[in-house]
């Protein structure tokens, strides 16, 4: 599998820091704005959703650690700013959440504070 180093719309480098790479949807979404094995960065991504008419909201991006990674800048909490209550698979976020920690204490080699679990809702106690 070849590194993907390059956005397929405007062919800017993801090697630039400046340049984003979009989120991470479900297969039915990504379907309307992209082809199957194309990459975009988030400004083609933005760009092509609206040009598309396409509303992308919280329930279209995959559960994911990519889409918690920069927290509190994670694609997770921009779409999530734009809805008023916790998602319907927020366990599936929880276990994102859980991969991206035991990725970040992998990487790092300790246990690590990637600062999501006060961010994703704490599954709620059940009486």
């Amino acid at each position: 599998m070849a590194l993907i180093d390059r956005c397929d719309g405007c062919h800017q480098s993801f090697n630039d820091p400046k340049i984003t790479a979009a989120p991470i949807l479900i297969d039915e979404t990504w379907a309307k704005l992209a082809g199957e094995e194309e990459t975009l960065c988030a400004a083609c991504f933005f760009d092509r959703a609206i040009e598309l008419q396409i509303d992308v909201k919280l329930t279209d991006l995959l559960p994911c650690a990519f889409n918690l990674f920069h927290w509190p800048r994670s694609w997770y909490d921009l779409f999530m700013s734009k809805q008023n209550s916790e998602p319907a698979n927020i366990d599936e976020w929880r276990a994102a959440m859980m991969t991206l920690k035991l990725l970040s204490v992998r990487v790092a080699g300790k246990p690590s504070r990637c600062g999501v679990e006060d961010h994703v809702a704490p599954r709620k106690h059940v009486r």
